[in-house]
């Protein structure tokens, strides 16, 4: 199992996170020691593997609890979640394009291309943020987290991570998270399809998402840009932006598989090498809207032009995209 190849990184640096994103819960946080006040992070879930690849996990699903050497619990806060994915030319990433779980090699039952939600957590109490009375000694972690499924693979159990406390405290600015930014999600507005029942393939997708261009902040140089949330390389978009020619402007864009979006296999589905899951349907729309979570009045989905479609190109007449906010 690819879970237990984490064991050898117990006290690397927090920096190597991207080299170590996996499709499991990791056995041990980086750093694996820490002082009352300091800040760790912790891979807690395969982003496709244990959520269904298009949620978002937000700090606020996440509790944290921490256990002492002297067995007392205390909160733990939980500062940010972010996700973090396999370089593509890893082995890890063409080891689990075998796609046997049966066949023993190491990586076969991974998600393919998947990454791995990450918690950066500061061990100060979240209620006021003050410093933990922590004992010196062995703790373990306990992390539970909405959304999350199958949080027990191998030995990643999120129920009894150990983390070793040291005597003293540091105080640490929470400023000090952002060094994660480059892996942290904004706020964005998200296209899924409604359902997916009794659908076996999916060609692609095309939509006219018309909106509102004075809801973009004023200066600003982003226009609305659609970005595939997953990190499958096999995902075709082509996109522009039109004057719709009565104060609206669209954003029309093309997405693609050669070898189509299907169930992956280990879920029954004919994945094959080139081929994108239903898992990877997720597309987020990033815009520079100040108040984006009232997209509804801003942004409109034009349903005779936004449509899925099957390999052969026609229209799939039974699933429909839906816009949404991913938090």
């Amino acid at each position: 199992m690819v879970c237990k190849s984490i064991s050898a990184l117990k006290i690397l640096p927090v920096v190597v996170l991207a080299l170590v994103a996996i499709g499991c819960t990791n056995i041990q946080p980086l750093p694996s020691y820490a002082r009352s006040g300091d800040i760790v992070s912790m891979g807690v879930a395969g982003i496709k593997f244990q959520t269904d690849g298009m949620s978002t996990l937000t700090p606020w699903q996440v509790t944290v609890t921490l256990t002492d050497a002297n067995s007392v619990v205390h909160n733990v806060k939980v500062l940010k979640t972010f996700r973090a994915f396999p370089d593509h030319t890893s082995n890890y990433t063409f080891g689990s394009l075998q796609r046997d779980p049966a066949s023993g090699v190491r990586y076969a039952d991974v998600e393919p291309f998947d990454g791995q939600w990450w918690v950066t957590l500061h061990l100060v109490d979240p209620a006021d943020d003050s410093l933990l009375p922590l004992a010196v000694g062995t703790a373990t972690m306990q992390i539970s987290a909405a959304g999350v499924t199958d949080t027990y693979q191998d030995d990643g159990d999120m129920s009894a991570i150990p983390l070793e406390i040291l005597a003293g405290t540091v105080d640490k600015a929470p400023y000090e998270f952002y060094q994660y930014v480059a892996y942290t999600q904004q706020r964005s507005l998200t296209i899924r399809p409604d359902s997916l029942v009794g659908v076996t393939k999916i060609g692609g997708l095309q939509i006219k998402l018309d909106y509102n261009p004075n809801a973009i902040m004023a200066g600003a140089p982003q226009i609305p840009h659609l970005v595939p949330i997953s990190h499958d390389p096999h995902i075709n978009i082509v996109q522009h932006t039109v004057d719709n020619g009565d104060g609206t402007h669209a954003l029309i864009a093309m997405i693609t598989n050669p070898m189509g979006f299907v169930p992956d296999a280990s879920h029954g589905g004919d994945w094959k090498i080139g081929s994108s899951t239903f898992k990877d349907l997720g597309f987020a729309v990033l815009t520079a809207d100040a108040a984006i979570w009232l997209y509804q009045t801003n942004y409109f989905l034009d349903l005779a032009e936004s449509f899925y479609i099957d390999e052969n190109g026609d229209k799939i007449p039974t699933v429909a995209p839906v816009l949404g906010l991913n938090f």
